[in-house]
């Protein structure tokens, strides 16, 4: 079993060996937002880790996944509801870098993705990037 660095993460949430990132969308003056924010650069998780979005918003949203190295059916890993006041996640994300987009849910619509899947933000959607990068782990003289 690969190792995982839990502490490459923004705010890891360790589960055993491996980890995730755990990104809630939040409502506020200013809207929703992502906590934690992803930065200038996005977030960064380890090979290993996964992503877990909850929400605490009284309404359905959509969450729009893309690859954005990807051109095959415009990279899209997943166009999903994400309903309120619970959570979805994707453990298993390979390396490479992503376009993650939440937006609302409107008549149903979450398999469209958001409108602007480029991720070029508009006023119903928040939006942030992830860097999944494969770390070699470092030999720790334990035999399996």
């Amino acid at each position: 079993m690969q190792q995982t660095d839990g502490g490459c993460a923004v705010d890891p949430c360790l589960a055993g060996d491996s980890g995730c990132l755990d990104i809630a969308v939040e409502t506020g003056s200013v809207g929703k937002r992502f906590d934690p924010r992803p930065g200038a650069k996005g977030w960064t998780l380890c090979s290993g880790q996964g992503l877990e979005i909850t929400s605490d918003l009284d309404k359905d949203l959509c969450i729009d996944l893309r690859d954005v190295r990807s051109t095959a059916d415009g990279g899209v890993v997943a166009l999903t509801k994400l309903r309120s006041k619970s959570a979805w996640s994707d453990p298993n994300l390979p390396s490479g870098e992503y376009c993650l987009s939440i937006c609302d849910d409107k008549d149903d619509h979450c398999a469209q993705g958001c409108k602007d899947s480029d991720c070029v933000t508009d006023d119903q959607t928040i939006r942030g990037n992830l860097d999944v990068v494969t770390k070699v782990p470092e030999p720790t003289g334990e035999s399996d």
